[in-house]
C-alpha cells in the first residue's frame, strides 16, 4: 500500500491536504493523482472534471488491471460468457481501452460513450484503423442518440463505480429502452461496502437489484468473483451485476 496525496480543487486545494491510502499492482511506477474519497459527490461535473481534465491516462486504465491473469481470467470468464460474437455492443466508460480492445475483436458494431471528450479521442487514437467502432460523448445519464432496441449488449467496467444513483437509475432506464429482447448487460459498479478511500457512489448491490427490477429487466445474477474464485473485485468491495431484457 502506497500513501498517496488527493489533488483538491480550487480554493480547497489550499485549505486542506488530505491523504489517502491507494492502491497500485504489483509492478507500477510513478504517481498519480487520485480522485478524493467522499464526501465530494460523485456528480457528473465531477465526474468530468476528473477523468476528463485531471487524469493521467498514460497507462490507459491498465494501472487498474492486478496482474495479466486477472485480466485475462475476467475477459474469459466474464466478458466472454455474457457478450456474445458478432452483436452491437454498446460500452459505458470505456476510458483509455482497456477493454474495449476485446470487445471490439468480438463485436460486429462497437458503441462507445463516455461523459469526456478526453476518453473518446483516447479511443479514436488508440483504435483508429478498426472500422466497427462508433464513438459517443454523452451528458453522463443519456442516450438518446441510439435508437430503442438497437443494442444487443452491455458492457461497462471501471465507470458506475463512480456514478451517483440518479444517474445510475437514469441510464438503467435507457437500458431498458435500447436494449433488444433477450439481450444482456454486465455492469460493475459499488456495493456500499467500501472503507478503502475509492471513491465509490453511494449505489449498493440492493439498490441496483432493484433498479433492474424496476425497469422491467431481469436480474440473473450478482458476484464478486471469478476463476472459481482465483480472481475478484475484493479491493474495494464491488458487484458486477448481469442482467437482460
Amino acid at each position: 500500500m502506497l500513501r498517496k496525496t488527493v489533488a483538491l480543487p480550487g480554493r480547497l486545494r489550499r485549505r486542506l491536504v488530505r491523504t489517502v491510502r491507494h492502491w497500485i499492482p504489483s509492478g507500477r511506477t510513478g504517481e498519480q493523482e487520485v480522485p478524493p474519497p467522499a464526501p465530494w459527490p460523485n456528480t457528473r461535473k465531477r465526474n468530468y472534471e476528473v477523468w476528463g481534465q485531471e487524469y493521467d491516462w498514460a497507462q490507459k486504465g491498465e494501472e487498474w488491471t492486478p496482474s495479466p491473469e486477472w485480466k485475462q481470467g475476467l475477459i474469459n470468464d466474464v466478458l466472454l460468457r455474457w457478450i456474445g460474437r458478432n452483436g452491437t455492443v454498446l460500452e459505458i466508460g470505456p476510458g483509455g481501452g482497456r477493454w474495449t480492445e476485446s470487445l471490439q475483436q468480438i463485436a460486429k458494431r462497437l458503441v462507445l460513450v463516455d461523459l469526456t471528450e478526453k476518453s473518446i479521442d483516447l479511443c479514436k487514437q488508440r483504435f483508429e484503423g478498426c472500422g466497427n467502432i462508433d464513438y459517443f460523448t454523452n451528458d453522463g445519464k443519456s442516450l438518446g442518440f441510439l435508437p430503442s432496441e438497437s443494442i444487443d449488449y452491455v458492457w461497462s467496467w471501471d465507470a458506475f463505480v463512480h456514478i451517483d444513483k440518479e444517474d445510475t437509475a437514469a441510464y438503467m432506464a435507457e437500458f431498458a429502452r435500447v436494449l433488444k429482447p433477450g439481450a444482456s448487460a454486465v455492469i460493475h459498479h459499488p456495493s456500499g461496502l467500501d472503507t478503502r478511500g475509492g471513491w465509490r457512489s453511494a449505489v449498493t448491490t440492493a439498490f441496483f437489484a432493484d433498479l433492474v427490477r424496476r425497469n422491467g429487466l431481469i436480474l440473473i445474477e450478482q458476484f464478486d468473483s471469478w476463476g472459481d474464485g482465483k480472481f475478484d473485485v475484493h479491493q474495494h468491495q464491488d458487484t458486477i451485476s448481469v442482467f437482460k431484457k
